[in-house]
């Protein structure tokens, strides 16, 4: 949903659903910063983690993402 609502999209999109699931599958995730090179490097690690395909490589507990996050902006 973070990537969706910097990028202004999801990180995949087609327009038939098949592709959709294909990319899913068989794509990493793009990176924030091709749609936004705004995007701090902290917060684009972060998103890029929340995405990983493998539920293991993805964040395990929602306080270490918001750690994460908090850690990337800018203060």
């Amino acid at each position: 949903v973070l990537f969706e609502c910097l990028a202004g999209r999801p990180p995949f999109h087609a327009v038939r659903e098949q592709a959709v699931l294909k990319m899913h599958l068989e794509d990493a995730a793009p990176d924030i910063r091709e749609q936004r090179k705004d995007v701090p490097e902290g917060l684009a690690m972060a998103i890029e983690k929340a995405v990983m395909r493998e539920r293991e490589d993805r964040w395990q507990e929602a306080a270490h993402m918001k750690e994460s996050l908090s850690m990337a902006s800018p203060e």
